[in-house]
């Protein structure tokens, strides 16, 4: 039986993470360690997972292309930026990839 279970975001160092934060369908949230997220054959793969606060950056910036003004940590921005996950536009403006939108 598969999950409907999917990763979200890493816990824990970024170098060492020891849990993943996933999500159902409905928004029902629970971290569970990677062994066991690895053993129910959970997606995407831990590894191409962002950190928690990588994560709320992308957050951030989703809000910020529907309107809001969210805060954004510049060095989190920059990190997404090199995962591949922002696209700079100007100086402290960024925009979601195709790769970003996925992880949301």
């Amino acid at each position: 039986m598969s999950s409907t279970y999917r990763g979200i975001y890493r816990l824990g160092p970024a170098d060492n993470p020891s849990d993943i934060q996933v999500v159902d369908p409905g928004g029902n949230s629970i971290s569970l360690p990677i062994d066991l997220y690895e053993s129910r054959g959970l997606l995407p793969l831990w590894c191409v997972l962002p950190t928690k606060r990588q994560y709320t950056s992308l957050l951030a910036i989703q809000n910020a292309e529907q309107g809001s003004s969210p805060f954004i940590n510049i060095g989190d921005a920059e990190e997404c930026v090199d995962r591949g996950w922002l696209e700079p536009l100007a100086t402290n403006v960024w925009r979601l990839t195709d790769q970003g939108k996925r992880l949301l």
